[in-house]
């Protein structure tokens, strides 16, 4: 269990350094006040579908969809638990329509992906990570296939209908897995090409996040109680009860353990970024996806690395 918390918070460590050079830079004003804005329309339109192409190109192969069925129907089934929350967050939350937006999808997606896989592979190794991948699969989907477009402005100002569904992340997720399923393998300048682009979308993502934060007063920083709400219910009320019903269905269906460790560790993880990269690449005001997404990654340094431990333990017992 120490081992696991000592990992845990290691990774959490590395990964909001790049955070605490955006937020200096932008506590220093050392970029322009658009260098944000900047940051986030590079990680949409190329960043950001390079990493969703060989995501989806790497997973959907047939010999992995139907190898890690139960883990992809995992997914989905969680997925489906989640949305109805969201749904709710979303008519009750108190706050501008982008708030609204913000708080409902922090009721779904986690960190996943720019911090969830290399937790998982530190932690559990490259096999586990695989079925990470694959669990949040159907979240993947919902992310470009349907959430990305509440942050687009109204067709009249962004342009033709077609760009709200068919954008950059949506048809590189189309490509990668007919990609997968073809069996095809890509040109080596394609795969070197989008590995590189890929390898960005974690620092920049996370520096366009801590410019945001760093434009903040501090007193608006740490001040809303509404950030606070979220990110409690997100990281420690929400995890108890999906991880228990989680629990409860392993052992009763008599799942794989790796099922249970790795929800446990998708629940466990801090509010998603990609609210603030959305916002600020559409031209909307991301401060208050920054404050959330600051105020979940710092609750987490200490709720990340517990729950983390309290599952490994509880995956014994499935």
């Amino acid at each position: 269990m120490a081992e696991v918390f000592r990992l845990a918070f290691g990774e959490m460590v590395g990964f909001l350094f790049f955070f605490a050079i955006g937020v200096l830079l932008g506590r220093l004003k050392l970029l322009p006040e658009q260098a944000g804005a900047s940051f986030s329309r590079l990680i949409t339109y190329v960043f950001l579908p390079a990493m969703v192409f060989n995501s989806f190109a790497q997973q959907c192969t047939m010999e992995k969809l139907v190898g890690y069925a139960q883990l992809l129907a995992a997914g989905a089934a969680l997925l489906a638990l989640c949305l109805p929350v969201s749904i709710w967050m979303r008519r009750k939350f108190r706050g501008e329509q982008i708030e609204r937006v913000t708080a409902s999808y922090s009721m779904v997606i986690p960190n996943f992906g720019y911090l969830g896989y290399p937790l998982v592979l530190a932690l559990f190794g490259q096999e586990t990570l695989a079925k990470f991948m694959m669990f949040g699969l159907p979240f993947h989907i919902y992310i470009y296939g349907y959430a990305m477009r509440q942050w687009m402005p109204e067709t009249g100002k962004s342009g033709s209908a077609w760009l709200r569904v068919f954008n950059a992340p949506t048809i590189a997720l189309v490509l990668g897995v007919l990609l997968g399923v073809s069996g095809l393998q890509s040109p080596a300048f394609v795969s070197k090409v989008t590995q590189s682009a890929s390898a960005c979308m974690s620092p920049c993502a996370m520096i366009a996040t801590g410019l945001a934060i760093g434009r903040i007063p501090l007193k608006q920083l740490f001040g809303d109680k509404r950030v606070y709400g979220i990110a409690g219910l997100r990281l420690i009320i929400l995890p108890v009860i999906y991880g228990t019903i989680a629990f409860f269905l392993c052992r009763w269906l008599k799942l794989e353990p790796d099922i249970l460790r790795i929800a446990g560790v998708f629940l466990a993880l801090p509010l998603g970024i990609n609210p603030v990269v959305f916002a600020q690449a559409y031209d909307q005001d991301g401060s208050f996806a920054a404050e959330c997404a600051l105020m979940s990654m710092l609750i987490s340094l200490v709720t990340l690395p517990a729950l983390l431990s309290l599952v490994s333990q509880l995956a014994l017992i499935v």
